[in-house]
């Protein structure tokens, strides 16, 4: 099992054999790791992300200098995938560690069903799209049929006036006509510093926004 909190700590869980092997073969770790391990009696130990990177590190110059030992490579490659920055290939390797496959095919079928489950779930980081939808978001045009966000047209005015983001557009779009017998663009496509003068008078800001807009300009 392989966690992480707000606080940068990585969780891992490790066997009994898994203790042995890295306390074995893994004899110059820094003591701070290499007692956390050997006392840990549940198996769970707590790193920050710069010690479990340098076991992860360690772990992966051991299995080069072990040829030949195919039962300790086996151990440290399971420990080194519970490590594995990308907490995707962390997760499922840790979920198909424990388990046995007929052949290739079963394998690949479970990662596959692994990774649809993984990439519908919603994610609290970005707002509670899964990745499926980030992606679409990113890589698809406002009308395609697949694109997450729908255009209501039903809309009035009055479903949209207390909407921040309406209420800009729309003053954008008015000092625009009002410019357009000017260029209100430079030349690397951004809009004019006439443009954004005008439109700073008029725009609605949150405090929070205030200096970072002031900053910009």
């Amino acid at each position: 099992m392989v966690a992480i909190n707000p606080k940068r700590v990585k969780v891992i869980k490790l066997t009994k054999e898994e203790q042995e092997a890295i306390l074995l073969h893994c004899p110059g770790l820094d003591y701070s790791i290499s007692c956390q391990i050997a006392n840990s009696t549940d198996g769970f130990i707590h790193l920050p992300d710069y010690e479990a990177h340098r076991l992860w590190i360690a772990l992966q110059g051991r299995i080069s200098q072990i040829d030949g030992e195919e039962q300790a490579q086996k151990i440290l490659y399971r420990i080194t995938n519970k490590l594995n920055p990308n907490p995707v290939i962390a997760s499922l390797s840790e979920e198909l560690s424990c388990r046995e496959f007929k052949n290739i095919e079963e394998l690949q079928d479970e990662v596959t069903r692994i990774n649809e489950r993984y990439n519908n779930k919603s994610d609290p980081e970005t707002a509670g799209l899964s990745p499926n939808q980030v992606s679409r978001l990113i890589n698809l045009s406002w009308d395609d049929d697949n694109f997450p966000i729908k255009f209501n047209e039903r809309l009035s005015i009055n479903d949209v006036k207390g909407s921040y983001f309406f209420q800009n557009s729309r003053t954008l779009l008015n000092i625009l006509v009002g410019l357009e017998d000017e260029s209100t663009a430079t030349a690397t496509g951004n809009l004019s510093r006439k443009v954004l003068e005008l439109l700073f008078d008029k725009i609605l800001l949150r405090e929070a926004d205030k200096p970072f807009v002031t900053k910009a300009l």
